[in-house]
């Protein structure tokens, strides 16, 4: 299949595109670049960041655009779990069309590899870093070893090499990680992820090859687990063909913040247990443990979806 993608990056990024269409071979791409300053984006630039970006969205032609990918990491962890979930749904609604952020990327593909304690190398200052490892927590991921470049500007982010950050992965990556992960999509990282991955016998995926991988499985979806040699309906000529079951858990919808958050921590931890997954594996299904904000996004989009399909066929209740 031959993916028509719709990339979103800041304006500096060089690294991007290529390696993503180096990902996703025969994919063609238009990329908008979203103006930036020469300084590292922080949580004051985002919202004007964030707004530049919706805008220039509107410039996707639905008919020449499979999927839209926000492609900057920091920009999407920065404002939370719930901000980017926001910012997907925005743009969905904007283009018409399905959005893969980077950082939501991220965390998909951590938890496809059963990924529970990582390494990360980044080129973010600490206050980003910090963020970043915040945006992990909250999704049952922790950071057991962090190392950055601390990158001021974008020239010193565009100056840093593949070998470099080579070197810099093998002194953060520690034994008891389940992989690494190398997070801003400006890090040229194709070439080097697999000599490190033989080098340290564990994943080692990056933001543009799990913004890639999220892409992919959300046009043409994925392989049950349980049925590793059955293919997707998608991958039999029907195009976009999805029809999943899937089970949240609600409250009722006085339930204190807190509370909620406390709820949905508890939950987030006993589901990322290998034998917890291991057993809902087994029953042909995945664990998906989003944040409660991106949980209802995905259930109004569930229901607008099926809304639709409702009123086209006339179905009724009988």
């Amino acid at each position: 299949m031959t993916v028509k993608l719709g990339l979103m990056v800041p304006a500096n990024n060089t690294t991007m595109e290529p390696e993503l269409l180096d990902w996703l071979p025969g994919a063609q791409c238009r990329t908008l670049r979203i103006p930036r300053g020469k300084g590292l984006l922080g949580p004051a630039e985002i919202p004007a960041y964030v707004a530049q970006a919706l805008e220039l969205a509107r410039d996707y032609d639905p008919a020449q655009t499979d999927i839209v990918a926000y492609g900057c990491t920091a920009a999407g962890f920065i404002g939370g779990p719930v901000r980017d979930a926001e910012i997907q749904t925005k743009l969905a609604a904007i283009t018409g069309k399905p959005v893969v952020t980077t950082a939501s990327a991220m965390i998909e593909a951590l938890r496809h590899i059963g990924a529970q304690r990582i390494a990360v190398v980044t080129p973010y200052l600490d206050l980003i870093n910090e963020r970043l490892c915040a945006y992990l927590e909250q999704s049952g991921i922790t950071v057991l070893n962090l190392a950055s470049f601390k990158a001021e500007t974008t020239d010193e982010l565009a100056a840093i090499t593949p070998e470099q950050i080579a070197v810099l992965a093998r002194k953060t990556m520690t034994p008891d990680a389940d992989a690494l992960f190398i997070a801003c999509s400006q890090l040229p990282t194709r070439d080097i992820m697999p000599r490190l991955e033989r080098e340290f016998g564990k994943p080692v995926w990056s933001s543009i090859k799990a913004t890639a991988w999220h892409a992919e499985q959300m046009l043409t979806g994925k392989t049950a687990a349980a049925l590793p040699d059955v293919p997707p309906i998608a991958e039999q000529g029907v195009k976009g063909y999805e029809l999943t079951n899937w089970f949240g858990l609600v409250v009722p919808a006085a339930t204190p913040k807190d509370l909620i958050a406390r709820i949905h921590g508890n939950f987030t931890r006993v589901l990322q247990e290998k034998d917890i997954r291991d057993r809902i594996a087994g029953m042909g299904a995945d664990v998906v443990a989003n944040t409660p904000e991106q949980f209802a996004a995905f259930w109004r989009n569930e229901s607008k979806k099926w809304g639709r399909v409702i009123l086209e066929a006339n179905i009724r209740a009988e």
